[in-house]
């Protein structure tokens, strides 16, 4: 009999210890921490008035920059104000006097909080806040800076997601299992909910039930997977300015030369989508059949896209053709390896332009992280 190899008795265990910490947390620990929370919720957060106004369109803003604010905020606040959005910045820190000035310039309201329950915690408190102070907006967006947004001055993001005229909106719709859609979810680092679906009686429930959790993955299924199953059970109008069938729209429309360069310019951090893609290039430049192979592929990953990412796998093909406005921050080596590819295109002039200063922040982040190739 074979022995079991360590690394496997090493990974099942870990699982086996993060299932058990996800139900103890989930159990015992968030709803006992929520109720201590709420009883001094007024006490824990500290309100400061910014110098603009507090309108009926109001963009709940999280941050979380313990080491100081950074020059891409600042961009996010002025281009939510010149996109027509009243701020409210919620910071999971306590900010340095300077830094609040220059946020307190750029916003209506400043709520500084302790570092609870991720961003999903910190809309919540800004949610809360916000009703309870009787400013109930007709439109609200909710985003987060654990992305680069807007990666570029002219981005019409929140324009279109406007003129999408739906319920609930996002910039990704992701579908991680075809066969289980009730895991269905818009990405929740950008959000914006419609005055129908603010006015529905659920919405605020949903916060006023919702158990903020410092577990990432409970975050995530309380969180933005509720909030957007919540609506559908409703029969509320969901949509995101990408999902797959649009993905796989544009790409059908492409000639082959066109999609053989899409091909060559996707993000490969498994070794298994890249020996099948170059396989597939192989064939094209054989002459042999490949285009209904490659879109069957992206179909394939799109709608089970736990792995495969607009946000890197396709990322050059999603900001060139599908104007996708952000650059995820995340650390890990998928996002390292998109982070790359979009400086490259950049350089060769596939995508137009980035901002100078979120150029500079992707620069920085990819020199100080460590890249392994698929």
């Amino acid at each position: 009999m074979k022995p079991i190899e360590r690394w496997k008795v090493r990974r099942e265990l870990w699982r086996l210890h993060d299932k058990v910490t996800r139900w103890a947390s989930a159990t015992f620990y968030d709803p006992v921490r929520q109720f201590v929370y709420d009883c001094f919720f007024q006490h824990l957060l500290k309100l400061h008035t910014g110098e603009l106004e507090l309108t009926q369109r109001v963009a709940i803003l999280v941050i979380f920059q313990p080491k100081g604010l950074s020059q891409s905020t600042l961009l996010t606040l002025d281009h939510l104000h010149e996109s027509g959005w009243s701020v409210l910045v919620v910071s999971n820190h306590t900010l340095t006097v300077p830094d609040r000035f220059k946020v307190l310039s750029r916003c209506a309201q400043l709520i500084e909080r302790p570092n609870v329950g991720y961003d999903f915690g910190a809309y919540r408190d800004g949610v809360r806040h916000l009703w309870q102070g009787n400013t109930k907006p007709e439109n609200l967006v909710l985003l987060n800076d654990s992305t680069w947004f807007p990666i570029r001055l002219n981005d019409t993001s929140l324009k279109r997601m406007e003129a999408l005229d739906v319920d609930l909106s996002g910039h990704i719709y992701k579908i991680e299992d075809s066969e289980k859609r009730e895991r269905d979810h818009l990405e929740s680092h950008l959000l914006m909910f419609g005055k129908r679906f603010l006015e529905h009686s659920a919405f605020l429930q949903f916060w006023n039930s919702y158990v903020m959790s410092d577990n990432r993955e409970n975050t995530i299924k309380r969180g933005e997977k509720q909030i957007t199953q919540t609506a559908l059970s409703l029969g509320l109008s969901v949509q995101g300015l990408l999902f797959p069938d649009s993905m796989i729209e544009i790409l059908g429309g492409l000639s082959d030369i066109e999609l053989s360069n899409i091909v060559r310019q996707m993000v490969h951090h498994r070794n298994d989508a890249k020996v099948y893609c170059d396989r597939l290039l192989a064939n094209s430049e054989a002459g042999q059949p490949w285009r209904e192979d490659y879109l069957t592929w992206v179909s394939d990953v799109l709608f089970n896209s736990r792995q495969h990412l607009f946000s890197v796998t396709f990322i050059e093909t999603a900001i060139h053709l599908s104007g996708m406005g952000f650059i995820k921050k995340a650390n890990d080596n998928r996002h390292q390896l998109a982070r790359i590819a979009v400086l490259h295109a950049e350089d060769e002039k596939r995508i137009e332009a980035l901002n100078e200063v979120i150029r500079q922040e992707i620069e920085t982040a990819v020199k100080s992280g460590v890249v392994a190739e698929p």
